[in-house]
């Protein structure tokens, strides 16, 4: 794996003046602080590898490299929630209520 491409990078791209004809290939697209996770990992650790390379989302390889997937930042908070959300129904007792939704 050489790279991800991004909304984000596309858009900076764009508003630096790249040429998007046909020409243009996803490789002249600067792609920095590229990070890949490992299927191994903790989520604590792969928390930090986001983090510390300033990325929202990376891909995750298996133990050949090849990709399996991608972890974001907030795919780790909906998770969070969800478990959360659970573990209180239990403690609690489930109402079997939805949760609420947004009125806009």
């Amino acid at each position: 794996m050489t790279g991800i491409l991004t909304k984000t990078n596309a858009y900076r791209a764009m508003t630096h003046g790249q040429d998007f004809g046909k020409s243009v290939t996803v490789s002249t697209i600067p792609n920095h602080g590229v990070a890949a996770l490992h299927e191994e990992q903790t989520v604590r650790e792969a928390l930090r590898v986001l983090d510390m390379k300033d990325v929202k989302q990376a891909p995750v390889l298996d133990h050949e490299s090849r990709p399996v997937g991608i972890l974001s930042d907030m795919n780790v908070a909906e998770a969070r929630i969800r478990l959360e959300h659970r573990t209180s129904d239990r403690v609690h007792g489930s109402s079997n209520m939805p949760l609420p939704q947004s009125q806009e």
